[in-house]
């Protein structure tokens, strides 16, 4: 947890400004959290997906990161050389 998420849920109780007081956060950066609270959700929630494609894309390749095998993976670098 934040410090900015802990005054958000204690100050009704207590205060916004004797929680940043106390916490050392100045009140404009405790409200500006506030403020961009549903961005933040947003760009959470697209970054999720992102990473959900990726680890699709990286398991779809068997690993590779590239989408193709390396050359110690594949049929001809496993034949013998001589």
């Amino acid at each position: 947890m934040n410090r900015c998420q802990f005054v958000d849920d204690h100050h009704r109780r207590h205060g916004v400004k004797r929680l940043c007081d106390i916490l050392g956060l100045s009140r404009s950066s405790f409200y500006y959290w506030r403020r961009t609270a549903a961005a933040r959700a947003a760009r959470q929630n697209v970054e999720a997906g992102l990473a959900a494609r990726i680890r699709k894309v990286h398991q779809e390749s068997d690993g590779c990161a590239a989408g193709t095998a390396p050359p110690s993976r594949t049929k001809r670098s496993r034949r013998r050389r001589t």
